[in-house]
């Protein structure tokens, strides 16, 4: 069992390093895909807007998920 647990592991840290270069190509770089993100602020959900969403490159509001009623 140890072993296949190492197995699946090796198997995630290579998918992320994988999914790291390929994203990293694709934007070209982690700040042209940080500034893509925080431009696509418009395109926040309202019902995660309402609860404090701030963008998907901010921090969430002071009491992240309770309803602003």
């Amino acid at each position: 069992m140890m072993h296949t647990d190492t197995f699946q592991g090796l198997v995630m840290v290579l998918a992320m390093i994988l999914l790291l270069v390929f994203t990293d190509g694709g934007l070209r770089g982690i700040t042209e895909a940080h500034r893509a993100l925080s431009e696509m602020r418009d395109l926040v959900p309202a019902p995660l807007a309402q609860i404090g969403h701030q963008g998907w490159t901010a921090m969430p509001a002071f009491g992240w998920g309770a309803s602003k009623s």
